[in-house]
């Protein structure tokens, strides 16, 4: 099996907007939703979605000082082909999603 990079590109802009909104309120958490596109099997997708929601993470926490006891990373795995749809389908998969939750 080829290798697959836990590492994202960062949209910095939505990052910012989650920190912006996450301090509005001092109970939020921020929960980080990992995925994988399709290929692999499950388990090393479910590995995988969770280092990249790891990494996202780590620079929330060293960028932008969010407390790691304040940030949730729930792992998916691959996103089901019914979902995914278009040419950039394969790297869509590849994504961590930021929830802020209140």
């Amino acid at each position: 099996m080829i290798p697959r990079s836990a590492k994202i590109s960062a949209n910095l802009a939505a990052m910012e907007a989650a920190v912006r909104e996450f301090r509005q309120s001092p109970t939020a958490q921020i929960v980080l939703h990992g995925f994988t596109d399709g290929r692999g099997k499950p388990e090393y997708n479910i590995k995988l979605s969770r280092q990249r929601a790891e990494a996202v993470a780590a620079y929330l926490t060293k960028r932008f000082g969010v407390p790691a006891s304040r940030i949730k990373i729930v792992p998916h795995g691959a996103v089901p082909e019914r979902d995914l749809q278009g040419v950039s389908s394969e790297r869509e998969g590849r994504r961590v999603v930021i929830e802020v939750v209140r």
